[in-house]
């Protein structure tokens, strides 16, 4: 039986999220935007191989790994009996493009034991309780197990993102509901159409159109999490030409269908 559970909550400016899911069959995620959360992620069942540029985790049961906001990644798992592992989402309250460089994807290999599996599902069991009080001890926990894996998390050592893509992602953000072509983001950075596909596809393994529309997938969570707004609103808020489209662009993204990401969503949020 499959099932995906997820509960959300507001500090402050950021929010947190924790999750328990499990899938009888392969699954396949696809972050082509950049995730807008950093994500400790355990393994209980099941296997994972997680692919980001030339960096690639190949990741077992009982094993931590970390992904930090803003990475683009693809992953796959499988599993001969089954798929289960818990995640622990952090969001900023305003994303930062160049916050994403200070750490890389890493399997935190001296977590990867029944001690730290037992310490994410007590977080977990505070998190989705009903009262506040297990609630504010399910963010304390969090914090307390973000403190204590940091050291741990590896640094950054890559060159910064070339200057030419850090204009070109800063005016997707600024236009993201918009349908402009590539012709206008290569004559907004002063390069040519071809050069700015080459360092999207050096830099990003994706084009500036299809980095746009995970982006628009990206804040189309967002919403769905954090507003009343109807789906097909944030279709529209989000650049979307129909609802039909979003809705299919949505599931190819996620697994889920935005009406049932929002259900899951705000399932305990504070």
């Amino acid at each position: 039986m499959s099932y995906n559970e997820y509960v959300s909550m507001k500090i402050h400016a950021a929010s947190l999220a924790f999750h328990h899911k499990c899938f009888e069959c392969e699954h396949f995620y696809d972050s082509g935007a950049g995730r807008i959360t950093s994500t400790f992620g355990f393994i209980v069942n099941g296997k994972v191989e997680i692919t980001s540029g030339k960096t690639v985790l190949r990741l077992g049961e009982g094993s931590l790994f970390f992904i930090p906001h803003g990475v683009r990644h693809k992953s796959v798992w499988t599993g001969e009996h089954g798929i289960e592992f818990y995640g622990m989402d952090m969001s900023p309250g305003k994303p930062d493009a160049d916050s994403a460089l200070r750490y890389e994807m890493t399997y935190l290999g001296m977590f990867s034991d029944m001690e730290t599996l037992s310490r994410i599902r007590r977080i977990y069991t505070l998190a989705v309780s009903d009262d506040e009080i297990s609630k504010a001890r399910a963010i304390s926990g969090f914090f307390d197990f973000y403190a204590d894996t940091l050291p741990y998390i590896r640094k950054n050592t890559n060159e910064p993102m070339n200057p030419v893509l850090v204009s070109a992602i800063g005016y997707i953000e600024k236009n993201f509901d918009r349908d402009f072509d590539v012709a206008e983001l290569a004559s907004y950075c002063h390069v040519s159409i071809s050069r700015l596909h080459h360092l999207f596809r050096g830099e990003l393994a994706v084009s500036p159109i299809r980095y746009r529309n995970d982006l628009r997938i990206d804040k189309a969570l967002e919403l769905l999490r954090d507003t009343d707004d109807t789906i097909d609103d944030i279709a529209g808020r989000c650049g979307f030409n129909t609802p039909m489209y979003f809705r299919e662009m949505f599931r190819n993204v996620t697994g889920m269908t935005p009406a049932g990401y929002r259900k899951a969503a705000s399932r305990a949020s504070l």
